[in-house]
């Protein structure tokens, strides 16, 4: 479905996994990439590819003095607190920022 779409120009926002295997993973990524430069955009559901703008943003503001005053989370969704991803160890962008 994801290269159906891709190929009639159609811009995707997939969930993971992208395939049912490593290598057809791979196949599909490589026929992406081969697209040229005018592709569809395709994007992969996944809340990491985010991180690296974030914590450029954070960085820039310490450059400049600033100060994280306050934080806001709204989340909605259907995942309990017993759920396995719920429980998944968070990589803070603090961490990856700032010492210690």
């Amino acid at each position: 479905m994801i290269r159906k779409a891709l190929a009639t120009g159609k811009h995707v926002l997939s969930e993971k996994p992208i395939a049912g295997n490593v290598v057809d993973g791979q196949e599909l990524f490589e026929w992406y990439l081969g697209l040229g430069e005018r592709k569809p955009v395709w994007g992969v559901a996944e809340n990491f590819r985010f991180l690296e703008s974030l914590a450029y943003a954070a960085q820039k503001v310490k450059e400049i003095g600033g100060l994280l005053r306050t934080f806001r989370l709204e989340k909605y969704g259907f995942v309990g607190e017993d759920n396995k991803y719920f429980n998944t160890e968070c990589m803070c962008i603090d961490r990856r920022i700032a010492p210690g």
